[in-house]
């Protein structure tokens, strides 16, 4: 009797505490899998970097979550100079696009940079300023609009590419408006200014979250301005006049 009067207790209490010690483990394993996932989300993908001249770049990535990020760079120290992403005001944002702008550079230095995107840091990487540059281009810049559906695209990212030429980009801005200058444009092995002579192909690519889209088009002399582009548009403007 004396020890009947113990043994229930005690085989409640050593059950309380497994299923303790099991809950415990679980709400672990749980939270650690709620920070890889978040982790794992937040990694920044398809990093291209754009605009370079001889003061200035932009570098822009993706992430398959909506997560605040920022950048820093510097010269021996990619850690030294934080940017915050050129479509935060104020308090950042969690998005999927992500887009910094880089300025007062040197001329023909290197730099080193990493992303913070998230719980996740990027690996040291690199970019070359160009030479000083004296002269220019006499091309327009591109100018053009970007609609979702009917109403003009709230905030993206436009790319425009050309062969053998350092890429360029542009925020969407009011109304869903870009521009993109190529006063500067250089080219690819950044050793000069890109001649752009005849009427080159050109091709311009939008990332967004409301999707993507895309138009080839010939650089005119006279006038880039774009016909206005949809989102979920692949379009080939080169046998269009779009003056």
């Amino acid at each position: 009797k004396f020890l009947d009067r113990f043994k229930i207790p005690t085989l409640l209490g050593l059950g309380i505490i497994l299923a303790g010690i099991a809950g415990g483990v679980l709400l672990v394993l749980r939270e650690q899998g709620l920070m890889l996932q978040a982790a794992h989300g937040a990694a920044a993908e398809n990093i291209i970097i754009t605009n370079i001249s001889e003061d200035s770049s932009t570098i822009s990535w993706l992430t398959d979550k909506e997560v605040t990020s920022f950048l820093t760079y510097g010269l021996s120290d990619p850690s030294e100079n934080p940017l915050q992403d050129d479509l935060d005001q104020d308090t950042p944002k969690p998005r999927f696009n992500h887009y910094v702008s880089l300025k007062n550079l040197l001329p023909d230095t290197t730099y080193q940079f990493k992303i913070f995107s998230g719980k996740q840091t990027s690996e040291t990487k690199t970019f070359t300023t160009a030479l000083s540059i004296s002269d220019q281009n006499n091309l327009p810049p591109v100018i053009g609009s970007i609609l979702d559906g009917d109403q003009p695209l709230n905030e993206g990212i436009v790319y425009l590419s050309l062969a053998g030429v350092i890429p360029q980009s542009a925020l969407i801005k009011t109304e869903g408006s870009f521009i993109i200058p190529l006063a500067k444009i250089i080219k690819e092995d950044q050793s000069g200014l890109a001649p752009l002579n005849g009427q080159p192909s050109a091709k311009l690519t939008v990332i967004s979250d409301s999707g993507e889209a895309s138009a080839v088009f010939y650089l005119n002399d006279a006038s880039n301005l774009l016909p206005p582009l949809k989102i979920g548009q692949a379009l080939d403007l080169r046998s269009a006049n779009v003056d």
